[in-house]
């Protein structure tokens, strides 16, 4: 992947701090920081070195020595990408060991919905300050299949006394390849020498090793801990490596620096820590981005917020709504293009900053600098890049809400290999449209023209679709992880194989389903056949317009006739 330098990564993560918050619970709280009053039992001095120094940066501080603190300004204030969470591992003021409480704190942001900063400044070691905070975020390859889980504790019950012997043969590095989710590998071998010697069934050896890997990290943190591990959460650390110690999980990335460190160092260190993690480019722009929309401020808002008239006319159009899902549906679209708007505004500086990160791949071909800048290996088939392309350019997420021209759908259970594209002009679409007459009477079902789509899966008849891409004949999907193509069009005739469809509900989207009718002919008779839908995708307006304007043309032939010779075969058959 493409090394971002330290000065793009200082732009886009510490130029915008804004606010620091230290947390230790042998500091005084602000409040006493500048009294007079002291305690022998706090460590004023280092606390108004912290202080002194972010406050030198130029940013708002505040000094808390209780971990509560933390929590409360993620819940209701926010520690997003924009402020910095200096703290102590060790918050317990009856016990100086435990590191429930922050543990406890980074569990939450991490999960949170705001990316934060953290420097964990501390007296502990930080080789095992970043193995405890990897594992509480869910850190560890799978301690063991679930199918096999039963088996696996009764084995380990079954050995005895003779755990205690296996798991000190346990090293520290099959501890980390645990934590790093490459498994244990020739570092455990001692172990599985000793479960094979005591006649453990071979399939399992391996979830053992696993398993008493789990157990030692479990025996480091309380049980709370264990139990809110994340499992979902992308784990990366600096755990088996040298130098600055890191954990990157969800929108957290902290930062491990021993308090035997002066403060003034503290942002050369998160600074080389974001260098070690290396992040992606794409979310080191959208990072700066982020920091970029913040900073605008009122100036910026009144650029796009344009004159009283128009606003009356964008507030016109949410109140006009037939109902609560239609007025929701306005705001909705009102902020998307308020945000656009505010994006064209602060453009400039963006894009600049977003070109020095891919101006380090402009001299190789163009494919292999995009499978750099993604962190895609070289080996990777470039039409699979070609494919991302199309999907990216064509297509977006299809959201909840009314059907619209453009959305890829197809049958949701995964054994039947149907996929269709809406082909119904919006204005048929609309919730509460055509109440008379026959569509009246089919109220609240409404029916939709669709066209099915021919998956493509085989990768050589996928890359020829994409040879052609600019006939436009051909969508690009994913099918799981694997990339498809999907016909819209006959190569011969260039027509759509249109059907129609009876949508549940007003052909609501929910929850990325829906659910309705389809009509097959059995033996010469129409029968409807009750179908489970989800949405794939959506068809960015240009391309779900181009369909649209085909299928009306498809729809509406003039009917005139032509004449092609017949091929030799027919005129023998004739006569």
């Amino acid at each position: 992947m493409a090394k971002i330098e330290r000065d793009i990564l200082k732009q886009a993560f510490l130029d915008p701090i804004r606010f620091a918050l230290l947390v230790d619970d042998k500091f005084p709280d602000y409040a006493s920081l500048t009294s007079d009053q002291t305690r022998l039992d706090l460590d004023t001095e280092r606390a108004t070195k912290l202080f002194d120094f972010v406050r030198r940066q130029g940013w708002l501080c505040d000094v808390d020595n209780r971990g509560k603190v933390s929590d409360d300004y993620e819940q209701h204030k926010h520690l997003n990408q924009s402020d910095l969470l200096v703290l102590d591992f060790n918050l317990d003021p009856l016990n100086s060991n435990d590191p429930t409480i922050a543990l406890k704190l980074l569990q939450r942001l991490a999960d949170s919905d705001n990316f934060n900063l953290v420097i964990v400044y501390t007296a502990a070691n930080p080789g095992e300050v970043v193995r405890d905070v990897a594992f509480a975020l869910g850190a560890g390859s799978e301690e063991a299949d679930p199918a096999r889980l039963d088996a696996v504790d009764a084995a380990i019950e079954d050995l005895g006394e003779d755990i205690d012997k296996i798991e000190q043969e346990l090293s520290q590095t099959a501890v980390d390849e645990y934590l790093t989710a490459a498994g244990p590998k020739k570092s455990a071998d001692g172990v599985r020498d000793m479960l094979r010697g005591r006649q453990v069934p071979l399939p399992i050896v391996q979830q053992i090793v696993l398993r008493l890997a789990y157990r030692r990290m479990s025996e480091r943190v309380r049980s709370e801990i264990v139990k809110k591990r994340p499992s979902a959460l992308v784990i990366q650390s600096s755990i088996g490596k040298d130098g600055i110690q890191w954990v990157a999980a969800g929108n957290v990335f902290v930062a491990v620096v021993s308090k035997g460190e002066e403060p003034h160092v503290l942002l050369d260190r998160l600074l080389e820590a974001l260098d070690a993690w290396s992040p992606r480019p794409l979310q080191v722009m959208l990072t700066h981005a982020r920091a970029a929309i913040e900073k605008t401020g009122r100036l910026s808002d009144q650029k796009v917020l344009a004159t009283p008239r128009l606003q009356a006319g964008w507030f016109l159009r949410i109140l006009q709504g037939k109902d609560q899902k239609e007025k929701k549906a306005g705001i909705g679209e009102l902020y998307g293009r308020l945000f656009e708007d505010l994006v064209k505004k602060i453009g400039p500086g963006i894009v600049d900053f977003g070109l020095k990160i891919v101006e380090v791949v402009l001299d190789k071909d163009p494919v292999d600098g995009a499978k750099e800048l993604a962190g895609e290996p070289a080996t990777m088939p470039s039409v699979h890049v070609y494919h991302a392309l199309n999907e990216f350019v064509s297509s977006e997420p299809c959201l909840d809400g009314p059907m619209s021209p453009g959305v890829l759908f197809r049958v949701e259970s995964s054994d039947i290999d149907n996929y269709w594209l809406c082909t119904s002009p919006a204005c048929d679409l609309v919730p509460g449209q055509n109440r008379g007459g026959w569509e009246g009477q089919l109220d609240p079902l409404r029916f939709i023209a669709a066209a099915r789509l021919k998956p493509i899966r085989n990768p050589s008849a996928v890359a020829n679709a994409l040879a052609e891409a600019t006939k436009g004949r051909h969508l690009y999907v994913m099918e799981g992880e694997k990339p498809i193509g999907l016909e819209v069009m006959d190569r011969d005739s260039r027509q759509m194989d249109l059907e129609i469809a009876f949508l549940h509900n007003d052909a609501l989207i929910e929850n990325g389903r829906f659910s309705g009718y389809l009509i097959t002919v059995v033996d010469g008779v129409p029968v409807v056949n009750v179908t489970k839908f989800m949405s794939i995708a959506r068809l960015r307006p240009e391309y779900a317009n181009r369909f649209l304007m085909q299928y009306g043309q498809q729809k509406s032939r003039i009917g005139v006739d032509f004449f092609p010779p017949k091929k030799e075969e027919e005129r023998g058959a004739a006569t």
